[in-house]
């Protein structure tokens, strides 16, 4: 290699979804249309992330698909009676806390096995005991509602059904930005390449914001090798999404925030 960073000029780059472009799908999956600032980013060897900013507000009861085939929402519990009926239950997606979650699962699980009925307690071990008034038992489906209430695999019918272990209302605990223009095949695991940009630690308590705090810039440097390759950025995607591969939501007023350091050429 012939050259090394500091042999190049570098210039700082806004990437935000309060300036997305038309088009865009929302605050969480959108496109950012650079300008050509004179040809600095046509060259471009190589890039460092310096800054992350987003909002923890992603609710720890969410609902979009997971990656079954077909799709189950991850907010979906199901369960079976005696004559092999399956009654399928969406929790209302939101933030909880376990006594909210009791709250609203048996409203909502009572509305949908009516006139059966439902009670839904802790037991000394902090698994939810769900005591119905006929045999029940549920389904496991391996969405992120079974994650969440403790379920690890299918009960046996009865009237009193356990959860195999305890509840689980951490919620997302790290954002994956992704973005293929940046980044293409960045992450490599087991189970194939993935173009993540950086990862944004959710370490705030939900509705606080969530900073980047870097002091190794090597450590989230983009590398194109041998850095005489070149890129050129005129629109960027950038989606953001879950240790899974869920897209999270962004709500429409919340915005997120990068700050890339782009090395040109001179």
């Amino acid at each position: 290699m012939s050259q090394v960073l500091e042999d190049y000029k570098t210039t700082l780059v806004r990437i935000s979804s309060e300036d997305k472009s038309s088009g865009s799908q929302s605050n969480s999956n959108f496109k950012v249309d650079l300008p050509s600032d004179g040809g600095k980013i046509d060259n471009i060897v190589t890039a460092q992330v310096k800054y992350i900013s987003c909002p923890n507000v992603f609710p720890n009861v969410p609902s979009y698909p997971n990656n079954s085939v077909p799709p189950i929402p991850t907010n979906q519990i199901a369960i079976e009676n005696g004559i092999a009926t399956t009654f399928v239950i969406l929790i209302t997606s939101g933030q909880y806390t376990i006594s909210q979650l009791i709250t609203q699962m048996t409203t909502q699980i009572n509305a949908v096995i009516a006139p059966d009925t439902v009670i839904i307690t802790l037991n000394s071990l902090n698994q939810l005991v769900f005591t119905f008034s006929a045999n029940y038992s549920f389904v496991y489906s391996g969405t992120g509602m079974a994650n969440i209430i403790g379920l690890t695999g299918n009960t046996t019918l009865g009237l009193v059904n356990t959860m195999q272990s305890i509840p689980n209302l951490i919620g997302e605990t790290e954002i994956y930005v992704i973005s293929e223009a940046i980044a293409q095949n960045f992450l490599v695991e087991s189970t194939g390449s993935f173009s993540v940009v950086d990862v944004l630690p959710l370490d705030k308590p939900y509705g606080q914001m969530c900073y980047s705090n870097y002091n190794d810039s090597i450590a989230h440097e983009i590398k194109y090798i041998p850095y005489d390759s070149r890129r050129t950025y005129r629109t960027i995607q950038i989606t953001l999404q879950n240790r899974f591969g869920n897209n999270l939501t962004l709500p429409a007023n919340f915005n997120f925030d990068m700050i890339l350091k782009l090395y040109f050429n001179r």
